[in-house]
């Protein structure tokens, strides 16, 4: 019997351990996902700026 309840905590543990590995990795490449997507952004903003002044030009 005390072997059994012992198993049963450990497997809890393990799930629990295995869901924060999955947020954690989760919110990272949230993170940093979001601040490339952001420098992209600007990047293109300027291509973009860069462009239409020469045009103009």
């Amino acid at each position: 019997m005390e072997k059994k309840a012992e198993k049963k905590g450990s497997s809890k543990i393990k799930i629990i351990a295995i869901g924060i590995l999955i947020l954690a990795v989760v919110a990272g490449g949230a993170f940093f996902g979001y601040n490339n997507f952001i420098k992209d952004k600007k990047t293109l903003l300027k291509m973009l700026y860069n462009r239409l002044t020469l045009s103009r030009l």
